[in-house]
């Protein structure tokens, strides 16, 4: 499908009220939201792990000394990276306060403004952040009056096949409840932990 088509196809969904607007890591990237990407992250972990002098200096060696470690942590899946960590030191509720804070930047405002115009009925993510409910309150909407926020087991399964929209659908879980977040390998891929939030997708697509 070409641009045109695909902007006229998008003006038209908008205008129908049924779009439904899918986003990442990197709208949370951005000023004033600063939320750090998956390389940020971990070698924002490893620098944290290695605050002792000693260990700190030995990591920042071999990381001058061999590229290949640094190309090798860059590239490795966060999850299997925090899975490996989480074996040793629980990191989670580390994990879950660097996504509570940060402010909403213009791309979580705009989706926002969308959302209250009505163009945008579901945002679905994966970012564990706060910054669409807040873009959201700053317009004055409140999740569970105005909206409804899924990111738990049990919020996913009593969705069924309704469309209660306007609606965020935090995919993996939601820095304000640790208990929610999928952050190691193993969370990701549990059928059992994964079942409900699928069937939600499925429905949505």
């Amino acid at each position: 499908m070409g641009f045109s088509k695909c902007l006229e196809r998008l003006v038209r969904t908008a205008r129908s009220k049924q779009l439904s607007v899918w986003a990442g890591a990197g709208i949370s990237w951005k000023a004033p939201a600063c939320r750090p990407l998956a390389r940020e992250l971990k070698f924002y972990i490893l620098e944290s792990i290695c605050s002792h002098p000693a260990l700190g200096d030995f990591y920042k060696n071999r990381l001058q000394q061999d590229s290949n470690i640094y190309d090798m942590i860059a590239s490795y899946p966060l999850e299997a990276f925090i899975e490996q960590i989480e074996r040793h030191l629980n990191i989670v509720s580390d994990i879950a306060k660097v996504f509570r804070g940060g402010s909403p930047n213009k791309y979580h405002l705009f989706i926002a403004k969308m959302m209250k115009e009505r163009f945008v009925r579901e945002v679905l993510t994966t970012n564990f952040d706060l910054l669409i409910e807040r873009a959201l309150e700053s317009n004055g909407w409140h999740a569970g009056v105005n909206y409804r926020v899924y990111s738990t087991e049990s919020r996913f399964a009593r969705l069924g096949s309704a469309r209660c929209v306007p609606s965020v659908f935090k995919i993996h879980g939601t820095a304000d409840n640790e208990k929610s977040m999928r952050i190691t390998l193993s969370q990701v891929a549990s059928r059992g932990l994964s079942e409900s939030r699928a069937i939600a997708l499925r429905l949505r697509s």
